[in-house]
């Protein structure tokens, strides 16, 4: 009842009657002097009330007008297009109320059309207000005719561009690089290349319809596409944000990086992958004439052609095919090589059978490094390495299981030669080895000198006979030798060095026995701790220790080739020295030391320093470092050091510790560069304690460990017991060519 009578109040007041027309002219003007959009919603209330009054819709028309003049024909449409409509409603309703009587009666109403006389009167003219319906009506009617089709090629252009875009960005997501999108191109990717370019066309093809469109009716937009080229891969084509709402737009031309992108990858990929298939054939014929080429003395060396290789690696660096063709490089030359070792198997000379042992060394290196190429073959052939060389694959190998099979037949084969090579230099190296064994005796001076080297003893145990320690060859026959023996009178160790002619005559003989620095008497205990061939003669360090072990000493001497005394240099570090190298390159000597005591325990960690000094006995540098280990050896292998010995626990470069396990040992190869750090460590355990005995170097990439599988017992004898011998062959990257173990 209470609405009810709220609304007859209204209806009463609002009335533009009569009685009631003053208060529709004030209302009235109030509405227009609103924000549109609420003039709109006020006025649309009277026209509820009074729905046949003219003055309303024809206010309207003029309201919804002016909405469709201020939205904006692209970013509006609906909007615009919209108001076009109910202004053009509105008006044609006006149209039929509106006469030149109603204007003249009802001027007020109609106030925003007419214009103020010298006596301050209103008038408004009936012809204003049909021209503005007419003018408004021819607008509107052309607009309508034009937006939709306008406005619908607009959003088509848009929508076939963002669509062509998003492809494009697919693309971009599934191939990361152009390099992978050529070689990886198949009848998927030309369809996404179909549907790119037919989105991309698609959006010329409606941007070219709306823009006939507009020349018929003016939306107020002078729009203009700038094309670019796409000429780098991910860097061009992308857009953060596409905006077709503005005059100068900016596109990428995806047709035509289609047709380009197509065009190279069935010249350029097309012809890589003809020339590897070509490539790969002539391998695999060249391979199968290496044998006769030997014997012919026509064989030549095999290499994968440059071109191929580069145009390859050009896309694909990590391709399936190359180290498929580089196995087949080395290949041929492990043909060769085993063909040459082959050749020598039956030499008699020790200078032929040092060019066998070597170039057993080289085949099995060379070995390890075909076998890599197989490793990366199998760690490549998985789905995309196939997709990329499909063709390759299926024609030359029969599909990715074929390649699987090769891989696992050919490394068989390589591991059974391996074998087959180290077990021909074991043997070789034992016959020569146990030959020393058995080395004749020298007798001078009422003592017999051993000429092969055995293992030393305690203090306490060492006799008057001499024992070899040392051993130095030259190459015409001669030998350097030195060792310990008991001098009863001051009842201590005491050191000798000596020389022999090749013909076993003495040549020269050294003893040494050190004094205490402190009193001056020979009371110290005196080692040869280390010998080494230096120019112009021979250097040794000598280890002097007193009783209690609790005073130790270490002396350099340089010896003439007479085995006369030209330089003695007593060392500040007091650990025992253990070995020293000469090192050519720089013409200084490489010592080792580790421990306090001659005696080594590998159970026990311990500190060991290794140092570099000139001919002059003077330090150049000196690293530390420490683990539970002894030192057997080292090596001189291409300008680096490498340390064997045997070990209980050691730490990585990563400082993890690594462990032969309780109260076992295993052997350790730690490489050092030429300023002592470290930059490499090989360590090989079993389940049985592992030690090793002799350290012979062939080549730099042939070092041979001869060991003792057992419990660990320091020895330095060679173990030629079947049943406990071990062999190792390390090259100097550390890789282990052959084992025993396996």
């Amino acid at each position: 009842m209470k609405r009810l009578t709220i609304y007859f109040t209204l209806l009463a007041i609002a009335t533009c009657s009569y009685g009631q027309k003053v208060k529709y002219e004030v209302d009235l003007n109030r509405i227009l002097t609103l924000p549109v959009g609420n003039s709109v919603s006020e006025l649309s209330q009277w026209k509820k009330i009074e729905p046949e009054n003219p003055s309303i819709a024809f206010q309207l028309g003029v309201l919804y007008k002016k909405r469709y003049e201020s939205a904006d024909p692209l970013m509006n449409a609906k909007f615009k297009y919209g108001n076009a409509e109910l202004a053009m409603a509105s008006l044609k309703r006006a149209e039929l109320l509106v006469d030149e009587k109603e204007v003249k009666r009802n001027e007020e109403c109609y106030f925003n059309f007419g214009r103020y006389n010298e006596k301050g009167k209103l008038e408004v003219s009936f012809d204003t207000v049909t021209a503005f319906i007419k003018s408004s009506q021819t607008e509107l009617s052309s607009y309508l005719r034009a937006a939709k089709f306008i406005q619908e090629e607009f959003q088509l252009s848009f929508h076939h561009y963002d669509l062509a875009h998003k492809i494009y960005l697919q693309i971009l997501g599934e191939y990361p690089t152009f390099k992978e999108l050529y070689l990886l191109y198949d009848e998927n990717v030309n369809l996404q290349f179909e549907k790119l370019s037919r989105e991309y066309l698609s959006f010329l093809e409606h941007w070219k319809t709306y823009k006939a469109a507009e020349d018929t009716f003016d939306i107020g937009y002078d729009q203009k596409i700038q094309i670019s080229e796409i000429q780098t891969y991910r860097l061009d084509g992308l857009q953060s944000e596409i905006n077709f709402l503005k005059n100068d737009i900016e596109v990428w031309d995806y047709a035509k990086w289609v047709n380009e992108t197509r065009e190279r990858i069935n010249t350029e990929i097309g012809a890589l992958r003809k020339s590897l298939i070509t490539e790969d054939i002539r391998l695999k014929k060249e391979l199968a004439n290496a044998p006769s080429d030997f014997r012919k003395d026509e064989f030549q060396t095999l290499i994968v052609a440059k071109e191929v290789l580069f145009n390859l690696r050009r896309y694909d660096l990590n391709s399936l095919v190359e180290p498929l063709l580089i196995y087949k490089e080395k290949q041929h030359d492990l043909i060769r090589q085993k063909l040459l070792s082959a050749s020598l198997d039956s030499a008699g000379t020790d200078e032929d059978r040092d060019r066998k042992l070597y170039l057993y060394g080289q085949t099995l290196n060379k070995i390890i490094l075909a076998d890599r190429t197989l490793v990366q073959a199998a760690e490549r052939n998985d789905t995309t390495g196939y997709k990329k060389y499909q063709r390759f694959v299926d024609e030359q190998y029969n599909g990715a299981d074929g390649i699987s099979a090769f891989v696992k037949a050919e490394r068989r084969q390589n591991a059974n030669d391996a074998r087959g090579v180290g077990t021909k230099i074991k043997n070789e190296l034992y016959e020569q080895l146990s030959s020393d064994l058995t080395s004749e005796t020298i007798v001078y001076r009422g003592k017999s000198f051993q000429l092969s080297a055995a293992n030393p003893v305690e203090d306490g145990l060492v006799s008057a006979a001499p024992i070899t320690t040392h051993q130095l060859r030259t190459f015409d026959g001669a030998y350097v030798i030195g060792g310990i023996f008991r001098n009863e009178k001051e009842n201590k160790t005491q050191a000798f060095v000596c020389a022999l002619t090749p013909n076993k005559r003495m040549a020269w003989y050294n003893e040494y026995l050190l004094k205490n620095e402190s009193s001056g008497e020979f009371d110290s205990h005196t080692r040869l701790a280390a010998l080494e061939f230096v120019p112009g003669g021979v250097a040794l360090i000598l280890n002097a220790s007193s009783n209690d072990g609790l005073k130790t000493s270490n002396q350099l001497i340089m010896l003439d080739e007479k085995g006369d005394q030209v330089l003695t240099k007593n060392l500040a570090i007091d650990q025992y020295p253990r070995t020293m190298s000469f090192i050519e390159t720089s013409h200084t000597l490489f010592v080792t030391f580790k421990g306090h005591e001659f005696s080594e325990s590998i159970s026990q960690e311990s500190d060991i320093t290794t140092a570099s000094y000139n001919l002059l006995g003077e330090l150049q540098w000196q690293k530390k470092t420490s683990y539970k280990g002894d030192i057997v050896s080292v090596v001189i292998a291409d300008n680096t050091r490498i340390i064997i010995g045997d070990f209980n626990e050691i730490r990585d470069l990563d400082d993890r510790t690594i462990t032969a396990g309780p109260n076992q040992s295993g052997i350790y190869a730690l490489k050092l560069d030429t300023n002592g750090d470290i930059i490499g460590l090989k360590t090989v355990t079993n389940n049985a304690s592992l030690s090793g005995n002799i350290i012979y170097k062939v080549s730099d990439n042939c070092i041979n460990i001869f060991g003792t599988k057992g419990a660990y017992v320091k020895n330095k004898v060679l173990n030629t017991d079947p049943a406990s011998a071990l062999h190792l062959i390390l090259n100097s990257d550390l890789d282990i060519l052959s084992s025993s173990l396996d």
